[in-house]
This record gives C-alpha cells, sequence and structure tokens, in this order.
C-alpha cells in the first residue's frame, strides 16, 4: 500500500455503533488484529471477543486494547484465499522478524478461531500466493508449491524421478520456481505463474498449469514411465504477465501484461495450449483494432458470465474496466466515492456483485450497474492520523459466502443477514 503509516489505529467506536439502529448496519462483523490483538463476533452476538498472540500464545482479553505502534517485528497481511475443504479462510505475508520470513494463518470457521500453519523450515522461503482447489489450499512460494494439510504445508511433488525426454532435460521432483500469482478456474485447475529470475516485477514471465487437481484425472504414466501413483499432469506455457484470474465460465485463466512491444494486451489461455514444451505467446483476446487500457500495478478477476474486470493504475489515475463483448467498458467508480485513492484487489461475489478494495477507502460495491461503499468500512481500522482506511487484500468464503477483508495487522468478516 503506497499511503500507509507507521501505525494503524483500531476503530473505537465499533462496538458502540453497532448498537445504533439509525445507522443501519444489521450485520455483524469479525475483527482478527493478527499478532496484536484479535477480536471476534458470533453472528447475532452483542459481544465482542478479543484475543492477543504473544510468547505465551494465544490468550483473551476482558476489554479491547488499543494497537500501539507497529513493532519492526509486525505481520503485514498480503493475501487471503477460502479454504473450501476446511472452511474459513487462509491469510499470510511478511513479517519483520527476520528477513524473508513468512507467516501463514487460517481464520474460521469458528468464531476466534486463529491457527498459524506450520511451514517447511527453509531460509528465506517467501509464501506469495494461495489458491482454493476446492480440495484444499495451494500455496505459491519462492521456491515452488505448497498444500495445506491439516495445520501444516508441505511441498507438493510432482513427478520424483521422472525424466522429460523429450526437452533432454530431467524433470525436477517439485516445481522450483518463484510463484507469483495462483489462479483456479472452473474445472479446478490449476495455474501459475512464475520466474525463475525470482523477482515480481519482471514481465516476462514463465509459466506452468497443474493440471487438474481433481485426483480421479491424475495420470499414471509419463512418456512410457509408470508410476506407483497417480501424479498430476505438469504443463507449462508462456505469456506476458503482470495480473492473472482463473477463467469462472470455462477452463483457462486471463491474463494481463506487456509484450515484448511494449503494448499491453489481454490473453485467454487455454489447457489445450499448454505444452512440455513452453509455447511462444498466445494470440491476443482482444479485437484487432481495440485499444487495450495500459495500467500499472493491476488487478483482474473475471464471472461466471465471461466478463473480466481489470483495475489499475492509468494516465487518469485509478481506473476499471469490464472487458465483455470484445470491448473495454470504463466502469470507474465515481470520484466522490473513489477519492482519488487506488485499487488493491478485485473479487467478484456468489451472486455476481463486484468487490473492490482500495488503499485508503475501504471496500467499493458494484451491483447492478451502482457504485456503493461497502458498510464494513465502518468497523476498518484507520492510519494514524489520516482518515485513510486502507484494504490490501479480500476472499470470499466458498462456503458460507461471507467476504474477508485484510489490512496490514487485522481481518475483518463480514457476515450477511
Amino acid at each position: 500500500m503506497r499511503d500507509r503509516r507507521a501505525a494503524i489505529q483500531p476503530d473505537a467506536g465499533v462496538t458502540d455503533r453497532r448498537r445504533q439502529k439509525a445507522r443501519g448496519r444489521r450485520r455483524p462483523w469479525l475483527g482478527l488484529p493478527l499478532l496484536l490483538a484479535t477480536a471476534c463476533v458470533e453472528p447475532g452476538a452483542a459481544e465482542v471477543e478479543h484475543y492477543g498472540v504473544g510468547s505465551g500464545g494465544m490468550r483473551a482479553f476482558e476489554t479491547p486494547a488499543p494497537i500501539p505502534a507497529l513493532p519492526e517485528d509486525r505481520t503485514a497481511l498480503r493475501w487471503l484465499a477460502s479454504d473450501s475443504e476446511s472452511g474459513g479462510v487462509i491469510g499470510g505475508g511478511a513479517t519483520g522478524s527476520a528477513p524473508g520470513a513468512t507467516v501463514v494463518w487460517r481464520f474460521g470457521p469458528a468464531a476466534g478461531q486463529v491457527v498459524e500453519i506450520a511451514l517447511p523450515r527453509e531460509s528465506g522461503l517467501l509464501v506469495t500466493a494461495a489458491a482454493d482447489t476446492g480440495r484444499g489450499v495451494v500455496l505459491g512460494t519462492s521456491n515452488g508449491l505448497l498444500r495445506v494439510t491439516g495445520d501444516a504445508a508441505e511441498w507438493w511433488d510432482m513427478f520424483p524421478g521422472a525424466k522429460c525426454t523429450t526437452t533432454l532435460t530431467v524433470e525436477p521432483s517439485r516445481v522450483r520456481e518463484y510463484v507469483a500469482a495462483l489462479a483456479v478456474d472452473v474445472e479446478a485447475n490449476l495455474w501459475a505463474a512464475g520466474s525463475r529470475r525470482r523477482s515480481i516485477g519482471y514481465d516476462g514471465f514463465s509459466g506452468f498449469t497443474v493440471l487438474p487437481t481433481d485426483p480421479a484425472r491424475w495420470i499414471t504414466e509419463l512418456l512410457s514411465k509408470r508410476f506407483d501413483r497417480p501424479y498430476p499432469r505438469l504443463l507449462r506455457w508462456r505469456a506476458p504477465f503482470r495480473a492473472m484470474a482463473g477463467d469462472a465460465a470455462g477452463p483457462g485463466v486471463w491474463v494481463y501484461g506487456v509484450r515484448g512491444d511494449g503494448r499491453p494486451d489481454l490473453m485467454h489461455v487455454d489447457p489445450a495450449m499448454a505444452t512440455v514444451i513452453p509455447k511462444a505467446d498466445p494470440d491476443s483476446s482482444v479485437p484487432a483494432g481495440t485499444a487495450v487500457p495500459s495500467l500499472a500495478d493491476p488487478s483482474i478477476t473475471a464471472d461466471r458470465q465471461g466478463r473480466v474486470w481489470l483495475a489499475g493504475d492509468g494516465f487518469q489515475g485509478a481506473r476499471l474496466y469490464r472487458f465483455e463483448g470484445g470491448a473495454f467498458d470504463d466502469v470507474t467508480p465515481p470520484a466522490a466515492l473513489l477519492e482519488g485513492r487506488r485499487f488493491s484487489q478485485l473479487v467478484v461475489g456468489p451472486g455476481g456483485e463486484l468487490y473492490a478494495a482500495t488503499d485508503g477507502v475501504g471496500v467499493l460495491l458494484l451491483t447492478d450497474g451502482t457504485w456503493a461503499p461497502h458498510p464494513i468500512k465502518e468497523s476498518l481500522p484507520t492510519v494514524e492520523g489520516t482518515e485513510l482506511k486502507p484494504v490490501s487484500c479480500m476472499a470470499i468464503d466458498r462456503n458460507s459466502g461471507y467476504l474477508w477483508v485484510g489490512t496490514d495487522n487485522n481481518v475483518l468478516c463480514w457476515t450477511p443477514d
């Protein structure tokens, strides 16, 4: 986030405002501040339980404690992902306690439940992304893929000992690349974008797919080599990459990036395009003559109607576009709502509504063509000395439909009526 300060204060009036019917808030919220203070509300409950994580583990407070200036060993939450197999969501980010260290947490499904996920003890390991496959959560890291099992994560081995004679190279036992992004399409194919250069800012990403995540569709043989158990098939693709989203209407992913000639482009990558040998860039999904928006720090998502939502920083500030029918429509929220802030993430809800997280005005909601602030803004912590309420990440619980929102050191859950 560009405008975060060194301290974030909780909204001390949240509990009182929940009792004010004039506010029109009928939905309770769960606030889960990481490491410093954690708070939860059971749906319909009037009291808030507060938790803090310290050297003695998790303990409860009778009254909420204000969050002081964030220490150097704070955890900065960077991503959230639904966990449809176990319930709740998983979130994580980098911690300042050690260079390159990462902390991953499971929130829920029970109110007040916060559990740290045990990671492999590998020096400098970063967890950069997560995806809900419907059969568990897969984590992308600085050195390959992890699968979350219970309260621990283990390396996802692909083809131990298998040789790929087509390229005259030995396939690694697991993907050892910097994973910059993960996505799951409607057929539960897991897509990952990565780079051996270990740099998120590098545009020339290689990519790979794991097809599919359903073990019933895994293979037992590769290049005449029989396996002792089924494995997912590892195939590769290549495309200019800055942002990626799973296709919710069919197999494949949508990729936004910049081609070698500097031209921005939007591409749909189908599983059929993936081969053992990385193919050249796929063809554009945009009709010839249609200008593709040039956006920095892009966010992308797709809905069940086949529409693609693309946001980022343009020449005129933050912009949000809908790609439908081969054309881009500018659907940026009104200036009075956006207040000059930037977008940090886009998420499509179960009813087709679009949630747009921002770096200062909370979450904006687009429903049936109309923008409005999401009511969770009232409960978000405010950057000290400002009125800014930044949101760094979001996730929709695929089981309950709850909206989970993350800031630097807080997690809040919005429970529908």
